[in-house]
């Protein structure tokens, strides 16, 4: 089931790449004080981007083809939203897409550490920490791995 009223074009760019280029029905972002949710006809607006997870839903591609949800660590940047555009310019962008589950699985394993407290964690910087939780929410978010506690 969709929960958009239209679609909107999206591009998602760093500093070395443009990663996405679509419409999209649905656009969750982190911004620096909390989630924003767009949809099509949202007002304009210019936003700094925290750390946290970008969620991009009812993805259509060129001649109509319907993409799956994509979901991405975005880690500092600016979000720019203009009449039925929405630009996300993100300092660094992570993503399990493309990734061999071995490498999600040690990704996931490290993070689970840091946030436990492994003897690591009192040489990583708070950042990295928190890093290490939105990577596990990213897996959830996902569906990579089942919430546990």
């Amino acid at each position: 089931m969709s929960i958009s009223l239209g679609t909107f074009r999206f591009v998602l760019q760093t500093p070395s790449a443009q990663l996405l280029d679509c419409r999209a029905g649905f656009i969750n972002v982190p911004a620096h004080d909390g989630q924003m949710g767009i949809l099509r006809n949202h007002m304009p607006i210019l936003c700094k981007l925290g750390l946290g997870i970008l969620q991009v839903k009812d993805i259509v591609y060129e001649k109509g083809r319907p993409g799956k949800d994509k979901f991405f660590l975005v880690d500092g940047g600016f979000a720019k939203v203009s009449e039925n555009n929405v630009i996300v310019l993100a300092y660094n962008v992570e993503s399990f897409e493309g990734m061999e589950m071995s490498e999600v699985e040690a990704i996931i394993s490290n993070s689970k550490k840091l946030l436990a407290g492994d003897k690591y964690a009192q040489q990583a910087k708070k950042h990295d920490i928190e890093k290490a939780s939105v990577f596990i929410q990213l897996a959830k978010t996902a569906g990579l791995i089942k919430d546990s506690h």
